[in-house]
């Protein structure tokens, strides 16, 4: 029996349930036995190893316990990151680096991009690297969310873009050979190398549709794809071809909400573009991301404050979910040669602080705020904020004046430690993009842990009363999205201590059933759901169209 088995056996047989008291049970094995270090990974093979063998039973706890970086699928999914190769960027933006042989807007020195380069760009080896990565520290890859990153995916050549993604597929239909065939190195020096891939990982699929058809049911499954574009190239062909690679998500690159300041900083398209491309994605029933960056040239601590209440005061906006990405002064970038002239000055560390705390007090609570800040290495900021913890001060200065961030990401259940959680259905409702938005939710309200929502959209066709630009979703009521929080759990598995699988997506969606139906005589619903999820909507009574899953109802 090998050391970490045994402290394995002894972390079960004293039932250590926190991280700390595993941390003392490993100091005192480093001390007993003269060893540096113990590593969680060494102990998550030890635990596999064990349950294999039929040493031990399973215990999801205390595998809870041992996994590294819980935050990466606290929220029910993991998600995979992958880069396009370099093309060429219709955008002239000011603030974007543009550094030869890299996808415009990334820097080769961004740890997904050094990725993408080991493996040369390629979609199906990406998807393998990030997998195994998550494997190896205690995750479950069940349900994916795969998140295309790059230049502008819309610019890219059509048959790129469809090779591109059947790769994705192919990496996560793969994957699970791989993981069978996965050998424990125990003298390997870097820890990230202690697995190494043996046998074939499969044959590549002979076109997108198999690669999709196979993924339905794969042991790892594509639950949501996302790709990042301009407003200026979302058309009605061009969601009509986003939804035929399968995607579910887009997000745009908004930046501001003044048209001076986007011409300033030659965005090259205006707000009327992005309320257009917000309409027309909402209606096919994407979510919608917005991309917004402070501190741009031309713009001031007082316009960029007022910027965020207007994404939601204003119905023609309302995004889905947020990423802000304070404008930095990079490498490459026509901004360099604008600061190094002395005619751009980034804000200093309390105006951007202030900026993005006003920010976070005005987002609703069916608003997801994934990022404070871009991943840009503090060696390629030449001017700007370096700090990597601005949500975290952020945070601190709420909490200092009895506020709290409302946004999905703040109240979602993931691990809370809080006692007698009591969900209760909640129902908002608001206008957006010329139609009408609930958000149905399972929340904890008195502590404000949220478990579980979906988003139903009734389109703007229907109160325009014309018809709908997708033949196949003519006359229906839309889900834009179903997500129930808490630790991932395999397909088809289910355990006390996880939210998922307990029946709150079927809730959720019986209440958007029932509220088209009573409030608006509509007897079609549809749903964008990505591919990897189209069995569990199976089972509720939904069948597969084109490329919506459709119900009488």
């Amino acid at each position: 029996m090998s050391l970490y088995e045994q402290l394995v056996l002894d972390g079960l047989q004293q039932q250590i349930n926190t991280q700390l008291k595993l941390q003392k049970l490993k100091n005192r094995y480093c001390q007993e036995y003269r060893i540096r270090s113990i590593l969680d990974i060494d102990l998550i093979h030890a635990y596999r190893n064990l349950v294999k063998e039929e040493r031990i039973k399973e215990n999801r706890a205390f595998f809870e316990i041992l996994k590294r970086r819980n935050v990466r699928t606290l929220s029910g999914v993991s998600v995979v990151t992958v880069l396009t190769k370099p093309f060429a960027c219709p955008g002239k933006c000011i603030f974007c680096p543009t550094e030869p042989n890299m996808p415009k807007s990334y820097l080769s020195n961004e740890p997904a991009v050094m990725r993408a380069v080991m493996h040369r760009w390629d979609g199906l080896e990406q998807v393998h690297n990030r997998l195994k990565s998550l494997y190896i520290t205690g995750h479950v890859n069940a349900k994916n969310e795969l998140i295309i990153s790059g230049g502008t995916w819309s610019f890219y050549p059509k048959r790129y873009q469809t090779a591109f993604i059947r790769s994705c597929y192919d990496g996560f239909n793969t994957f699970g050979q791989v993981e069978k065939n996965l050998e424990y190195k125990k003298d390997e020096p870097s820890r990230f190398r202690k697995f190494t891939k043996s046998g074939k990982t499969g044959k590549r699929s002979a076109d997108l549709a198999t690669a999709k058809k196979t993924n339905e049911t794969a042991l790892h499954r594509v639950i949501g794809l996302s790709i990042e574009t301009r407003p200026d190239f979302i058309t009605e062909e061009e969601v009509k071809r986003l939804r035929r690679l399968g995607c579910t998500r887009v997000q745009l690159g908004v930046q501001s909400l003044n048209d001076e300041v986007l011409d300033l900083n030659k965005r090259g398209h205006g707000i009327k573009e992005v309320r257009e491309a917000s309409k027309l994605l909402k209606d096919a029933g994407f979510k919608v991301d917005y991309h917004m960056m402070p501190n741009l040239l031309g713009s001031t601590p007082e316009l960029d404050k007022a910027m965020f209440p207007e994404l939601f005061a204003n119905p023609d906006y309302q995004p889905d979910q947020l990423k802000i990405y304070p404008c930095s002064v990079v490498p490459y970038s026509m901004l360099e040669r604008v600061h190094k002239k002395g005619e751009y000055r980034p804000y200093d560390e309390e105006e951007l602080i202030d900026v993005l705390y006003q920010a976070s007090r005005n987002i609703p609570p069916y608003v997801r705020v994934s990022r404070l800040i871009r991943d840009i290495p503090g060696t390629s900021i030449l001017a700007g904020n370096t700090k990597t913890n601005l949500r975290q001060i952020v945070e601190d200065r709420m909490k200092r004046n009895n506020e709290q961030c409302r946004c999905i990401r703040c109240r979602e259940v993931g691990n809370k430690a809080l006692k007698n959680l009591k969900p209760e259905l909640a129902v908002r409702e608001y206008e957006a993009s010329g139609g009408k938005e609930f958000f149905i939710s399972f929340e904890d309200k008195e502590q404000d842990v949220l478990f579980g929502f979906c988003r139903l959209r009734i389109p703007s066709q229907f109160f325009e009363k014309q018809r709908h630009f997708i033949a196949e979703i003519e006359g229906c009521s839309l889900i834009r999205e179903l997500h129930v929080y808490g630790t991932q759990v395999a397909i088809d598995e289910q355990e006390q201590a996880a939210v998922q699988h307990f029946g709150f997506g079927r809730k959720l969606m019986s209440k958007a059933e029932e509220i088209v139906v009573a409030q608006y005589g509509i007897k079609k619903m549809a749903v964008i759901a990505g591919v990897g999820v189209r069995e569990y909507y199976k089972k509720l009574g939904y069948y597969l169209g084109k490329e919506y899953m459709i119900k009488e109802l």
